[in-house]
């Protein structure tokens, strides 16, 4: 059994969340607060084990009460509750300030079962927010492999008649710095020699063909 603080705006929704847990755990809702700033305050009062908060709410949002939680050293596990679907947002959330993130669309069996994940010292991700990670993994991994503005401006100049050493000065950097960038560009290419390097630069469109 474990004490729960709820923080949600939204006093129906949660009331409702409040039933859902009471009627289908042996976990108890002390109380229910409409701000960050007066669940932080009643946290003492009822030494919970877990946390549930909405994000977006007037006098302490969600993120606020989870920054104030991880900073007092306080051990309790948050679960987020919300509608908030920012890729940026949950990725931060979830990486640096919460235990579980549950989409205010999902079933009231995920979030019972998020309670029991995060108690047992994993960290929980509703389906709905699972997929909208993936996609921003996805996408992630995809950027990885395009070379940035520097490395095409590199890859250029490497596939001129310059040496290395003029390639370092007129770039301002050092032959190290330079190499390190043709080892990157090369991986990226998925090439293993300078031959390679070239061909497959000018057959993605990087490198122009009259090449001075």
């Amino acid at each position: 059994m474990a004490n729960i603080l709820i923080a949600d705006d939204h006093l129906l929704f949660a009331e409702l969340i409040k039933e859902k847990i009471e009627a289908n755990s042996s976990h108890i809702v002390n109380r229910i607060y409409s701000n960050g700033v007066s669940l932080f305050n009643g946290i003492e009062e009822f030494n919970p084990k877990i946390v549930i908060t909405d994000i977006r709410m007037p006098d302490g949002d969600g993120i606020y009460l989870c920054k104030k939680i991880k900073e007092s050293k306080i051990d309790i596990h948050i679960i987020v509750i919300t509608q908030v679907s920012e890729l940026g947002t949950l990725d931060y959330l979830i990486e640096n300030l919460v235990s579980g993130i549950v989409n205010k669309s999902s079933s009231e069996s995920e979030i019972l079962k998020s309670i029991d994940v995060v108690l047992s010292g994993e960290k929980y991700l509703c389906s709905t927010t699972q997929k909208v990670l993936d996609t921003k993994r996805r996408y992630d991994k995809i950027d990885a492999e395009i070379l940035t503005k520097r490395e095409i401006e590199v890859l250029n100049l490497l596939c001129t008649t310059l040496s290395h050493e003029d390639i370092s000065n007129k770039l301002y950097i050092s032959v190290n710095t330079l190499l390190t960038h043709k080892k990157t560009i090369m991986r990226k290419l998925k090439v293993k020699n300078v031959q390679g390097m070239i061909l497959e630069s000018m057959k993605q469109g990087y490198v122009s063909l009259d090449l001075q």
